[in-house]
């Protein structure tokens, strides 16, 4: 029988036939038996270490997108702003236009301070720009007379002229045109001394098929073209102009600028001076 002795030795480590002992911690763990405790063998690892453990990969931001959207972003807002511009651009009147309401901005104002009260119709610069009497109404002889030629304003005659893109080829009355104007069209007239041919096709191009709009050759004007809202103008010597477009773009049926808003353009005059002077007069 062994003695106790023996049976110890036996459970706490056996030879390894070089003369060492691999003796079993409490843990079942094998110790080196170098004596150095800075010398772990890699079973002395923790448990987690051995079997690994989850490793989080940073993804990489998704730059591309990014840029997509930023860039989409940057257009959009582009055409914002650049429609907002356009809406700013066509709220001022073009430049170089004559206007002749004064220190007031329009016919809307105008007619506002006068019936506020605070300014006279005599005391106006230009009078004629508030005065819309059909003369021919005691009179059917009667002849309108303006200050300025083309006239852009005034009293006129009680019909007005037909203006729906309406182009006419022959010289008109301009008590006709002036009763267009004051429904809100715009009248673009030109010299046939300075404008040829082409040149008067060309302007017809823009008016042709345009409501609210007519045109008509004026003899004498001593400018290429001349363009009349109510009490407002602009002319030029070149038939190329934007200013033209503008004009037309920003005045017709503009409703701060029309003396009889709401009114027609359509079933008015279509007769020329030369027509009217061969009619019978009684």
């Amino acid at each position: 029988m062994a003695s106790k002795k023996q049976t110890a030795s036996k459970g706490s480590g056996k030879s390894t036939g070089k003369g060492a002992v691999v003796e079993k911690g409490p843990a079942g763990r094998k110790d080196a038996g170098k004596g150095d405790s800075k010398g772990l063998s890699k079973s002395s690892a923790p448990a987690n270490a051995r079997k690994g453990r989850a490793v989080q990969v940073k993804q990489p931001k998704p730059w591309g997108l990014i840029f997509t959207f930023a860039g989409v972003g940057v257009v959009a807002l582009g055409l914002i702003g650049a429609a907002v511009f356009v809406v700013w651009d066509r709220s001022q009147p073009p430049e170089g236009v004559t206007d002749f309401y004064g220190e007031y901005a329009n016919y809307s104002e105008i007619t506002e301070a006068l019936q506020d009260g605070d300014v006279k119709e005599e005391d106006l610069e230009h009078p004629w720009v508030v005065q819309q009497t059909h003369i021919d109404g005691e009179d059917p002889m009667a002849v309108p007379e303006y200050e300025i030629n083309p006239p852009a304003g005034g009293d006129h005659l009680s019909q007005w002229q037909n203006c729906t893109g309406s182009v006419y080829d022959a010289q008109i009355m301009d008590g006709n045109a002036v009763h267009s104007l004051e429904h809100g069209a715009v009248w673009l007239t030109y010299d046939p001394a300075l404008v040829d041919g082409d040149g008067v096709e060309q302007l017809a191009a823009k008016v042709e098929s345009r409501d609210f709009s007519l045109m008509s050759p004026y003899p004498g004007q001593g400018v290429e073209v001349s363009l009349q809202a109510w009490g407002v103008q602009y002319q030029t010597d070149d038939i190329n102009d934007p200013k033209i477009d503008e004009f037309m773009d920003f005045y017709i049926q503009n409703s701060d600028n029309a003396a009889e808003p709401g009114a027609q353009c359509a079933n008015g005059l279509t007769t020329t001076v030369a027509d009217q002077q061969q009619m019978p007069t009684g």
